[in-house]
Protein backbone atom coordinates (compact mmCIF):
# COMPACT_ATOMS: atom_id res chain seq x y z
CA UNK A 1 0.00 0.00 0.00
CA UNK A 2 1.38 3.37 -0.85
CA UNK A 3 2.19 5.88 1.85
CA UNK A 4 -0.02 8.97 1.98
CA UNK A 5 -2.90 7.36 0.11
CA UNK A 6 -5.94 8.46 2.09
CA UNK A 7 -8.55 6.67 0.01
CA UNK A 8 -9.18 3.03 0.89
CA UNK A 9 -10.58 0.45 -1.50
CA UNK A 10 -14.05 -0.90 -0.87
CA UNK A 11 -14.44 -4.13 1.05
CA UNK A 12 -15.06 -7.11 -1.21
CA UNK A 13 -18.03 -8.63 0.59
CA UNK A 14 -18.46 -11.30 -2.08
CA UNK A 15 -15.24 -13.06 -1.02
CA UNK A 16 -15.83 -16.34 0.81
CA UNK A 17 -13.20 -18.82 1.99
CA UNK A 18 -13.70 -22.38 0.76
CA UNK A 19 -15.67 -21.58 -2.38
CA UNK A 20 -14.92 -23.80 -5.36
CA UNK A 21 -14.36 -20.83 -7.66
CA UNK A 22 -11.30 -18.66 -7.17
CA UNK A 23 -10.46 -14.99 -7.64
CA UNK A 24 -7.27 -13.43 -8.91
CA UNK A 25 -5.73 -10.41 -7.22
CA UNK A 26 -4.02 -8.49 -10.02
CA UNK A 27 -0.84 -6.47 -9.50
CA UNK A 28 -1.76 -3.22 -7.78
CA UNK A 29 -5.08 -4.57 -6.45
CA UNK A 30 -5.98 -4.52 -2.76
CA UNK A 31 -8.59 -6.60 -0.99
CA UNK A 32 -9.79 -6.01 2.57
CA UNK A 33 -11.04 -9.03 4.49
CA UNK A 34 -12.05 -8.77 8.16
CA UNK A 35 -9.96 -5.63 8.59
CA UNK A 36 -6.78 -7.00 6.95
CA UNK A 37 -5.69 -5.19 3.80
CA UNK A 38 -3.76 -7.32 1.31
CA UNK A 39 -2.05 -5.74 -1.69
CA UNK A 40 -0.58 -7.66 -4.60
CA UNK A 41 2.60 -6.37 -6.30
CA UNK A 42 5.07 -7.91 -8.73
CA UNK A 43 7.33 -8.51 -5.71
CA UNK A 44 4.70 -10.42 -3.68
CA UNK A 45 1.67 -9.94 -1.43
CA UNK A 46 1.64 -7.70 1.66
CA UNK A 47 -1.13 -8.00 4.25
CA UNK A 48 -1.47 -5.82 7.33
CA UNK A 49 -3.76 -4.54 10.04
CA UNK A 50 -2.67 -1.32 11.74
CA UNK A 51 0.94 -1.62 10.56
CA UNK A 52 1.42 -5.25 11.64
CA UNK A 53 1.28 -8.15 9.20
CA UNK A 54 3.29 -10.16 6.73
CA UNK A 55 4.84 -10.14 3.28
CA UNK A 56 5.01 -13.31 1.20
CA UNK A 57 6.54 -14.11 -2.18
CA UNK A 58 7.92 -17.10 -4.03
CA UNK A 59 11.34 -16.75 -2.40
CA UNK A 60 10.77 -15.15 1.02
CA UNK A 61 8.34 -14.35 3.81
CA UNK A 62 8.58 -11.77 6.57
CA UNK A 63 6.52 -10.69 9.56
CA UNK A 64 6.30 -7.10 10.74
Amino acid sequence: MSEGNESAPAVDSSFEWGRTSSKTLNYGDTIIVRGAACTCTEQGVRCDVGGHGFFISADRQTLF
